[in-house]
């Protein structure tokens, strides 16, 4: 057999393969440490901005009751899903709950005495409205004989320097009517009705002595205001037929979630109420980088260096 072997001659150099183009190596670091760099803000946010929600329990002698925050099964909002609340808790009288962060829509609010199944009629139920952004206190008020469920928009909006903001809400039977005052400061609501928040207005930050007043029974609490504090004051009945004011922290300072926003509020959010965008931006990073490890093992087998890759061309004249 006869063999033959290929030369080449000294003087003809052999053919180079042309530096690898840096487009796809630069792409895929650019993907990838766009990925990672966004990944802990998009997983923390969960996609569009919540409502915040709170229960409160104001009916005087209502008994304990399990206050759910449901979503409707249908696009029509008339068949609430009560056995997969988001939101749910327990609370007697005087109870006002933690801000939790619930997805923009609307929910059916339903109470029941406590320990009651769903499967019985609630007690008192009603169909909110809740934007995103924006804080809510769903409360039952009004008497025993006539209580009700009622949203009420909370002003989180934070109060003028060295000044906290106030609103009253009476919810005591010895005094349908009452009148409440910072002794030696402002009055704070004059006639103020059972079951009717008052608007929020400013008072001056410090340590007082509020006083609550109606026709037959009246009380004190000394209490401390905070500068830059948004605050509802509840008037409640009291051992001894007196009333109380009973403070509840609405926000502090400026630019801050509400009070217990960063807690679930409520009694528990469900898993599937805000749906993370953390799965998607792992895969996303995964095939970046999975794109990243195919470049540079194509430029090796080239035998050109990343280093060479990723400075690429230089601008003519240069």
């Amino acid at each position: 057999m006869t063999s033959t072997r290929t030369t080449t001659s000294p003087s003809t150099p052999s053919p180079r393969r042309a530096p690898a183009r840096p487009a796809a190596l630069a792409l895929a670091l650019a993907v990838l440490a766009s990925l990672l760099v966004g990944a802990p803000a998009a997983s923390a946010s969960g996609g569009a901005e919540p409502a915040w929600l709170r229960p409160a329990h104001l009916v005087p002698d209502l008994g304990a009751m399990d206050i759910r925050l449901s979503p409707f099964t249908d696009e029509g909002g008339t068949t609430p899903a009560e056995d997969k609340p988001l939101l749910e808790t327990t609370a007697a009288y005087g109870a006002v709950g933690q801000y939790g962060p619930v997805p923009a829509g609307s929910y059916a609010v339903s109470v029941r005495p406590a320990g009651t199944p769903v499967s019985e009629p609630a007690l008192l139920s009603l169909t909110i409205d809740l934007e995103p952004g924006a804080a809510y206190t769903v409360a039952g008020l009004g008497t025993k004989d006539a209580p009700r469920l009622e949203r009420l928009v909370d002003d989180l909006t934070p109060p003028a320097q060295g000044t906290a903001k106030v609103r009253l809400l009476p919810a005591s039977l010895a005094a349908p009517t009452v009148d409440v005052q910072a002794e030696g400061g402002p009055v704070l609501a004059q006639g103020a009705a059972l079951g009717q928040p008052t608007s929020y207005a400013a008072a001056p930050a410090g340590s007082w002595t509020i006083s609550a007043r109606g026709a037959s029974a009246s009380g004190s609490t000394a209490l401390t205001l905070d500068p830059g504090t948004v605050y509802t004051l509840l008037v409640l009945d009291s051992s001894g037929g007196s009333l109380a004011v009973q403070p509840v922290v609405d926000a502090v300072g400026m630019g801050t979630a509400p009070v217990g926003g960063a807690a679930t509020g409520f009694g528990g959010l469900a898993d599937d109420a805000a749906p993370s965008t953390a799965p998607a931006v792992v895969l996303a990073a995964t095939a970046a980088l999975g794109l990243l490890l195919l470049t540079l093992a194509a430029l090796r087998g080239r035998g050109v260096a990343p280093a060479a890759a990723l400075r690429g061309r230089r601008p003519a004249g240069r």
